[in-house]
């Protein structure tokens, strides 16, 4: 996993320019582009978060030696990576970039990919990304268990997520702060989000099932470190009129720290 840590400020400036134009139809010999970014659009201050940027090789030569970087607001850099790995034709590298916040207010952040042969610059950056930045952290610390406790959280979120965005973000500030060793989740509606909370939570790994009425899905969260997984299994699949969500079953070894 290729992972930059950096710090975020705030810099009161915002694009005037359109979208970026992504393709390159000229089959150029060297062409890399900045294809995606990703990451919260919510977060708050002093919190570390994630973003992802995809780069593709667009050219007909491998690559093997360019630099990609987050920016924020005209040109501002926050965080950049030397690569020296090949990167094929047609192939995408995605990097990950660990940064605080250190300011509040409205940012937006965009990946750039710099190739000292690259023929064609227009495809050089992603489209903007809004990103607020949050001051208050409604969620203060609060410590659960003792690292040689079972612990336990289990959460019905409401067809997750209801406020899209905001809410992955909050469920993730109020998963690192409890910090049990298991979760259980209930009306878990979208996958990708779902993913994105379990991707976000270093040491992390889950599963939602896929099987409820109206698509609100039963799902867990554990924590590695703790927790081995031995087997997950749905039971009363052929009862929807008593169960219109299948119970979920985990078997697992708790480890204790």
């Amino acid at each position: 996993m290729r992972k930059i840590f950096c710090i975020i400020s705030i810099v009161f400036i915002i694009f005037s320019c359109g979208e970026t134009i992504q393709q390159n139809n000229d089959n150029y010999s060297h062409d890399l582009a900045a294809i995606t970014i990703s990451g919260p659009n919510y977060v708050y201050l002093n919190w570390e978060n994630t973003w992802e940027i995809t780069v593709k090789n667009n050219g007909l030569n491998t690559e093997s030696e360019f630099v990609v970087k987050l920016m924020k607001g005209d040109g501002i850099e926050i965080s950049s990576t030397s690569v020296s790995e090949d990167i094929s034709p047609e192939e995408e590298l995605t990097f990950y970039f660990d940064c605080v916040s250190n300011e509040a207010g409205e940012i937006y952040l965009y990946g750039e990919v710099l190739l000292d042969s690259d023929e064609y610059s227009t495809n050089n950056r992603t489209t903007k990304l809004t990103v607020d930045i949050i001051s208050d952290n409604p969620f203060p610390q609060t410590y659960i268990g003792t690292d040689s406790t079972f612990d336990v959280l289990t959460w019905n979120i409401q067809t997750f997520p209801l406020n899209g965005n905001l809410t992955v973000s909050n469920v993730i500030a109020i998963i690192e702060d409890l910090s049990p060793d298991f979760i259980a989740l209930q009306e878990i509606q979208d996958a990708t989000d779902f993913n994105t909370v379990k991707n976000s939570l270093e040491g992390w790994e889950g599963f939602r099932a896929n099987s409820a009425y109206y698509n609100i899905n039963l799902a867990i969260l554990y924590n590695t470190e703790t927790i081995q997984i031995e087997s997950i299994q749905e039971i009363y699949t052929d009862d929807g009129w008593a169960f219109p969500r299948n119970p979920l079953v985990t078997k697992l070894i708790f480890y204790p720290c």
